[in-house]
């Protein structure tokens, strides 16, 4: 055989091989393959599909409800969150009505202890008073040599043996008791008139009935 006819049989044994399985294939329904077939892979195929599609459902519907979930608890949070905020704002009511109470209790404890020092300083004036007024004045009285009437009568006064120095001069000059008005030391006092310290002072020179 020369090339051309063996070209020629293998390409007689590829045509029929060709036809022989597009006829199984087309009008039989089956794959030149032994335990293999059309339907069985299309079946097969739509298998895998379909539990893909529910592996994929339940993927769904697990994240659908972690979702909800999610969604729940977030409300639950927002809940607390404005029950917290609502107890706070209650709170900081409650602190603002104590403060304007201790405030108030501050200046009316204030407003009492003012009256109460008042009172406290009007009676120790009037006891100061009543001390100055009925306590007396005892002890030595001393004229120096050379000292004039009105020195005296203001010494006098000053250290609360008279009420009034003019009062006490307006006396020496009645009676013209200045020149005879010796120096000297004297144990008089505030309870003694104005009439004994002239008499003291004078030695006797000048006496008042």
């Amino acid at each position: 055989m020369n090339k051309s006819t063996l070209r020629s049989l293998a390409l007689g044994f590829l045509a029929s091989g060709i036809l022989t399985g597009a006829y199984a294939i087309f009008f039989q329904g089956n794959v030149p393959i032994q335990g293999v077939t059309i339907p069985s892979v299309l079946n097969s195929s739509s298998a895998t599909h379909e539990e893909e599609l529910a592996q994929y459902r339940d993927e769904m519907s697990s994240l659908i409800a972690e979702r909800n979930t999610l969604e729940e608890n977030q409300v639950t949070k927002d809940e607390e969150i404005a029950s917290l905020t609502e107890k706070n704002t209650g709170l900081e009511n409650q602190i603002a009505e104590l403060q304007l109470e201790n405030r108030s209790l501050s200046s009316d404890g204030d407003g009492e202890q003012s009256e109460t020092e008042d009172e406290t300083t009007t009676e120790d004036s009037t006891d100061e008073e009543t001390e100055n007024s009925t306590s007396s004045t005892s002890g030595t009285f001393v004229i120096s040599q050379g000292e004039t009437s009105v020195d005296i009568a203001s010494n006098l006064e000053a250290q609360g043996f008279v009420e009034s120095a003019a009062e006490f001069q307006a006396l020496l000059d009645e009676w013209g008791l200045n020149s005879i008005i010796q120096a000297g030391s004297y144990e008089i006092s505030s309870d003694m008139t104005i009439h004994d310290i002239a008499n003291e002072i004078t030695h006797g020179a000048y006496y008042y009935y």
